[in-house]
């Protein structure tokens, strides 16, 4: 180990002491330079003529100081500087956080809503037309996303104005969803209904058909009558079931006096046939077809009664729609827009001022670093 240090000494010793000579040599130069105003040449003795040799040692260690003050002073700059442009960032950062976290969540949230509600209208009106489960299950789906979004908005709403229309939408949609609902099973009942209704009708004519007309004797006494008149309730059956369908699609007044017609007609030319003679199975069947008929009425009415209250509710439900389309359109999104612009314009003065600031503090940390030398 003495022997390796030794080689360390032997080999860096000199240039070390070439450093601490020249460093020695830089602060008397310097030292001298102030000394005699700013002169790079050494003084000379007064007596002997001859350059000093050394400077003083209180002289060498106030140039020391010096140095370090400057040393000391350009880091400091470079600290102020940095320090003030930080606090600009950091107000950048916090604008920017604030569209990023909060703006623009709340502005797609509200579109999003919009967005739903239009669904659910579509798809419940969709499934009144046509009874396909597909438009049903979209409006499932829609009604799951609206309350997602709905809660992703009412996390990130802090103004009363924000929440206050939050409130508005809450409101106006439970009574929408509500009303969507019994409009679905109105759909769900009437398919019930037209289901039983389409069994009566074609039991009706299968009596009318294979029981009677099928055993009538033309030459038996009143035959030509029974004919003619179960043929004209055979007319009337399926006539009931056409304008029935007619009145439902047009909801005219016309069509709907025509399903009543035809339910008059139908009685009466079973009232005539019941007149004619009658075997024993031919009375069972009329008795069998004027039960039958009655039950079919009932379905009618309560077909056409719930349709007419239907329209009614169909009325509220596109009010509702609309009511909850102006307050997303014309409330949360338009607020949404108008904050996420006072963010932005906030992001953009605060870049503005960093940019300022660093025309300035880059020209003053130089010309600083400069003054420091040169001093």
């Amino acid at each position: 180990m003495l022997i390796r240090q030794s080689h360390y000494l032997a080999k860096f010793g000199p240039l070390s002491s070439v450093l601490r000579a020249w460093w020695r040599r830089s602060c008397d130069r310097l030292t001298l330079r102030a000394l005699h105003g700013g002169s790079v040449s050494p003084a000379r003795n007064e007596i002997s003529g001859q350059p000093h040799q050394s400077v003083p040692p209180r002289y060498r260690l106030w140039v020391s100081y010096k140095i370090g003050a400057g040393i000391v002073g350009i880091i400091g700059l470079g600290l102020g500087c940095m320090l003030i442009l930080d606090l600009g960032l950091v107000r950048v950062q916090d604008a920017l956080h604030d569209i990023i976290e909060k703006q623009q969540p709340i502005s797609a949230s509200a579109y999003e809503m919009e967005i739903n509600i239009i669904g659910i209208g579509m798809g419940v009106m969709k499934y009144l037309e046509t009874g396909d489960q597909s438009h049903r299950a979209r409006v499932e789906k829609d009604r799951a996303d609206f309350v997602e979004f709905k809660v992703r908005y009412d996390a990130l709403a802090t103004t009363s104005q924000q929440q206050q229309l939050s409130q508005r939408v809450r409101v106006l949609y439970e009574a929408y969803i509500a009303l969507s609902d019994v409009l679905l099973h109105y759909r769900d009942v009437q398919d019930v209904r037209f289901t039983q209704l389409a069994q009566h009708l074609e039991k009706l004519d299968a009596i009318i058909d294979e029981h009677i007309q099928s055993h009538v004797l033309l030459t038996g006494r009143d035959g030509p009558a029974k004919l003619f008149e179960s043929a004209q309730m055979e007319t009337d059956i399926a006539e009931i079931g056409t304008w029935l369908g007619t009145y439902l699609r047009t909801n005219k007044p016309a069509h709907k006096e025509r399903i009543l017609d035809n339910i008059k007609d139908f009685r009466a030319e079973l009232a005539q046939f019941t007149t004619t003679t009658l075997s024993p199975v031919e009375r069972r069947w009329s008795q069998e077809i004027s039960s039958l008929f009655d039950k079919t009425i009932t379905l009618i009415d309560s077909v056409v009664v719930q349709h007419e209250a239907s329209r009614e509710q169909i009325r509220r439900f596109l009010n509702l729609r609309q009511a909850l389309d102006d307050v997303l359109d014309e409330g949360l999104q338009l607020l949404a827009t108008h904050e996420l612009r006072v963010a932005s314009q906030k992001a953009e003065r605060a870049s503005s001022v960093v940019s300022q600031r660093l025309t300035v503090l880059i020209p003053l940390f130089l010309v600083g670093s400069l003054a420091v030398g040169v001093l």
